[in-house]
C-alpha cells in the first residue's frame, strides 16, 4: 500500500504542466488543484533546476505535461511510473519521496531556516518539516569542530593582540600555552 503522504507529493510533480514553469522568473506554481494543501504553492528554482528543466523540455514531443509517461505521453498516475526515468542512473532502492527529504535536509544544512523549508514544501506546520530535515554526520561534525581551541577567525589574534594592553598580552599568551 502506498502511504497517502507519498502520493500527494507525487501526483504534484505527475500533474506539473509547463504552463506553470516560468523560467523568466524562474518560478514553478503549483496550483491548489494539484496540492495536497489545495492551496496554490511559487517554488522558486535555483539556476541548476532551471538549466535542468530547459534540457528536460527541450527532449518533449508533445503535451503540456512537464513529466508525462514515456510510453503514452499522458500523465503517469503511479509511483512506479518514474522507474524508467531512473533505470541505467545507478541509483538504488529508490523512493521519489526520497528527493524531499533530501531537498530539505540540505537546505537545513546549508542555513535556511527550518520555517523557510516549511514554505517551499508546503507544510501547514512545522512538525511536519522536522520529519524531513535530517542532518547528516559530517554536517554535525562540522558544528562540534567549532569547539576546538585553536580554531579562531583568521586574523582574530592579531587584532586581540594589537590593542591589548601588555597585561593582557601576557594572559592571552599565558591561555595559548594551556592549548598546546
Amino acid at each position: 500500500m502506498i502511504n497517502p503522504e507519498y502520493w500527494d507529493a507525487t501526483r504534484e510533480a505527475l500533474q506539473l504542466e509547463w504552463k506553470n514553469v516560468n523560467f523568466e522568473q524562474g518560478i514553478i506554481t503549483l496550483t491548489d488543484d494539484t496540492t495536497k494543501s489545495k492551496k496554490t504553492r511559487h517554488i522558486p528554482m535555483n539556476d541548476e533546476a532551471k538549466q535542468i528543466l530547459t534540457d528536460w523540455g527541450k527532449n518533449r514531443t508533445r503535451g503540456n505535461l512537464v513529466f508525462p509517461s514515456p510510453r503514452t505521453g499522458k500523465r503517469m498516475n503511479k509511483i512506479n511510473s518514474w522507474l524508467p526515468f531512473i533505470r541505467g542512473t545507478g541509483i538504488e532502492n529508490f523512493r521519489f519521496h526520497d528527493l524531499r527529504h533530501t531537498f530539505a535536509s540540505k537546505l537545513v544544512m546549508r542555513g535556511v531556516p527550518l520555517y523557510d523549508v516549511k514554505e517551499l514544501l508546503g507544510h501547514a506546520k512545522l512538525e511536519e518539516t522536522e520529519r524531513y530535515a535530517h542532518l547528516s554526520p559530517e554536517h554535525l561534525k562540522k558544528h562540534v569542530q567549532k569547539l576546538n581551541k585553536k580554531q579562531t577567525q583568521p586574523g582574530a589574534l592579531e587584532k586581540l593582540l594589537k590593542n591589548a594592553t601588555e597585561e593582557q598580552r601576557q594572559m592571552i599568551a599565558a591561555i595559548l600555552m594551556e592549548g598546546k
